[in-house]
């Protein structure tokens, strides 16, 4: 190639720009916790076994299966026998789920994600949020609130301000509807604005300005 030739730089795509810098902080990650032969062994045989000792999660999982133990017994009356297994022997995976979500984990967790709109929203979508909570994520945006208005555990004072102090309340509108908790006076002040947006609409569309 002659010198005064200059090669075309090569654009790389940045999905796989994000994903080599994926690649490369799993594979600090493996080789900080010594995980190399276990990685292998996954890759050739499909599966392998890590000690939760070597990677520093043994008393969080014995926190974790504490906590489960307490909360089936909770839900069932009845404390697993964990060493016989005799008092669960019929118990299928649904009655067994959102653990998690029925801990104090979760709360902390959503005050850790604050920020973050898609936890947020995933979260609310549980009946496990506290009203406390549920009363503060009201003041945020748009459509956290509206997951706030949505979940069954939303106080009806929350619910109120949440019509009465948002530029847009019929953003809310189906779902204050729909809600249990909705004041009865707010459920009329939604209809009558509905109606009334309703009725302009109709108003526009017949004099030909819509």
């Amino acid at each position: 190639m002659p010198s005064w030739v200059q090669p075309r730089a090569r654009r790389v795509p940045t999905s796989r720009l994000r994903f080599r810098t994926y690649l490369t902080v799993a594979a600090r990650e493996i080789a900080r916790l010594g995980l190399e032969r276990e990685m292998y062994e996954l890759e050739v045989f499909g599966l392998t076994v890590v000690s939760a000792q070597r990677t520093g999660a043994a008393e969080l999982c014995q926190r974790a299966f504490v906590r489960a133990c307490e909360l089936i017994a909770a839900r069932s009356g009845t404390y697993p026998a964990v060493e016989t297994g005799s008092t669960h022997v019929d118990v299928m995976t649904p009655r067994l789920h959102h653990l998690l979500h029925e801990d104090a984990a979760l709360d902390a967790e959503i005050v850790k994600h604050r920020s973050d709109r898609a936890f947020l929203l995933a979260a609310l979508e549980t009946h496990f949020v506290t009203e406390a909570r549920l009363d503060e994520l009201s003041a945020n945006g748009l459509g956290t609130v509206l997951a706030v208005a949505r979940n069954p555990r939303t106080r009806s004072d929350t619910l109120a301000r949440i019509y009465r102090t948002n530029a847009d309340p019929s953003y809310f509108f189906q779902a204050l509807a729909l809600h249990p908790n909705t004041p009865v006076e707010h459920l009329q002040m939604a209809a009558d604005a509905f109606n009334r947006t309703c009725r302009r609409t109709i108003d526009l569309i017949v004099s030909g300005a819509l």
